[in-house]
Order: C-alpha cells, then structure tokens, then sequence
C-alpha cells in the first residue's frame, strides 16, 4: 500500500487534502494500490471541512498511525520539508517527523525546494499543487471522475487566492481551462471563488481560530505564520482583540497575514518577541504569497539576527 500525505503540520489546507485524494486515485488507476491519509489527528481545520463540503461527496482522508504509514510507501503531496510531514507515534505519544524515518516514493510541490531527498521529485513554482496534479493527468491522459476534476478547481482557487495571489501564475489558469473543457464542472468559476471566500467571515470566528488560520511554523517553531483572506473591512472591528491575544502566542515571532480581496492588498502584522526586526504592521500591493513573498524575507532577516 502507497499512503499519500499532504503536509500535516501544524495544519493542513485544501490544496494539500485534495492533492492527496487525487493522486492517490491516479496511482490506483496505474495499479498501484494508494490511500490519501493523515497522521496529524488536528490537520484538518473546520474551514478546510466546510470548503470541501461545497465540492460534494469527497471523503476526507482517513487518519492513521505514524507506525502503520512508516511500514508502507509513501509519497508526499504539497510539501517537500519534512518538518510539514507530522504524526504522533502513539506507542510513547512522541511526535515524529515521518520524512526524516523514512525516503518517499515521490513527492509533488509547488514550493521551493528544500533539498530532502525522495526516489522522484516533480517540484514546480506554480500557485497550487492541485495545478502540478492537472498537468499530469493531461500528459498522461488519465481520466477522472467529474467530482475529481472539480475538486482540483477548488484546490486551484483556494491556494491562488480565487486565482488573484502573486504566485498564481499562467500555468495556473491554463489547468483551469484544461479541466473545464474536458469536464463537467457543474459550478462556474466566479462560483467556486465565491464558495472558497465565504468561509474566511472573521466576524463568525473566535480569536483562536482566527490565529491558526492556515498556520505554518519555521524556524524550529519560533516562527508562527498564519493567514486569513478578508472581503470587507469589517475585521477592523475585532482588529484590537487579535493584536492582544496575538502578542500571547507561543511563538517568539508570531506573523499574521491579512489578504484583503476586495482592495488587492495584503497586510502583514508582526508581533516579535525575539528578533525586534520588524514593524508592527507592513502593507503589500496585492495578495502576496506566503511561500514565495514573505517566508523568503522573513527567513532571511531573522537569520541576520541568529
């Protein structure tokens, strides 16, 4: 058996669920018997859930043990770091990084590499892994269900931002128009943004579930970068609960992005308790990415303090 993971520390995202689904079917196709898993039992937050809901009839991928997927093949989706690949061994409650333990397979991604080995390598700077997965079942005319294909559009929209972050790329809108021209999408593109956005109402969510928000540690844990996108300014009004619960992290730098789609901006609040380089708060022309905008940027000032 081939356990297909997406990134499962500290949570996982659409783009990563669905890229472990979909892969997972295409091995079987081959012959290869596979099964998209978790082994985080907290990867999956709710908007994650709901998000997938709006797709209709896509399974979540089961949760196993960090001892059964390390005695199997295994192939890494939407993430090459083995820092992202997490689970607890439950014989001792000790958790484990299962990509240090064991060499995958294969390993599919769009960020940038970060040199850990796999037997095969497809790692590509496009905006979503769900994208990489299209362009491979293009070449290799593989065919999927329609509720497969549709559920690589929501993966598409959800990691580009509804196709409007920095990091989305030609590439990226050409996947779409592969798969609704060789499928039955059933919802329209402008839905399918619509969908992905409705989940991101600050107003409806506690502080706590506004601050792991698609949350990502770097730097041995002492970075905590989450974000969340806006269509209104009407998180101004919980803004002042945020910035005080914000400073109270466990992180010593603790990053919190706000991608505002109805103005194409992004703001960036830092809250740092270690590396005293940063200003409170910095504005960005766009929706800037995560993974190929800030992390660069942080990573690199922070290590002139170390």
């Amino acid at each position: 058996m081939i356990y297909v993971l997406g990134h499962n520390y500290p949570q996982t995202d659409v783009d990563s669920i669905i890229s472990s689904i979909v892969l997972a079917d295409m091995l079987n196709q081959k012959g290869r018997p596979a099964k998209p898993v978790i082994i985080n039992p907290n990867a999956i937050n709710q908007v994650s859930i709901d998000i997938i809901g709006r797709i209709g009839g896509l399974e979540l991928p089961e949760l196993e043990t960090f001892e059964e997927v390390i005695n199997n093949k295994i192939v890494l989706v939407d993430h090459n770091n083995p820092l992202e690949s997490y689970g607890f061994c439950l014989t001792n409650k000790a958790p484990g990084n299962i990509s240090t333990i064991k060499m995958p397979i294969l390993c599919i991604d769009h960020h940038a590499d970060s040199g850990y080995s796999a037997k095969a390598k497809v790692i590509e700077r496009v905006g979503s892994t769900c994208t990489l997965l299209t362009e491979i079942l293009r070449n290799d005319n593989i065919r999927l269900s329609d509720l497969l294909v549709r559920a690589l559009v929501y993966g598409i929209v959800c990691d580009t931002k509804g196709l409007k972050s920095r990091k989305t790329c030609q590439r990226d809108r050409k996947a779409i128009n592969y798969l609704y021209n060789n499928y039955k999408i059933r919802v329209a593109i402008n839905k399918v943004i619509e969908h992905v956005l409705a989940f991101t109402d600050i107003l409806s969510m506690d502080i706590e579930q506004i601050l792991s928000n698609s949350l990502k540690e770097y730097d041995n844990g002492n970075i905590g970068m989450a974000s969340i996108e806006v269509l209104n300014d009407d998180y101004m009004t919980r803004l002042e609960e945020i910035k005080e619960r914000a400073v109270h992290t466990k992180y010593p730098l603790y990053i919190l992005m706000i991608l505002k789609q109805h103005k194409n901006e992004t703001l960036v609040y830092y809250f740092d308790r270690k590396y005293h380089v940063f200003p409170e708060v910095e504005r960005y022309e766009g929706l800037i990415s995560r993974s190929q905008d800030l992390v660069p940027y942080v990573l690199s000032k922070t290590a002139k303090k170390v």
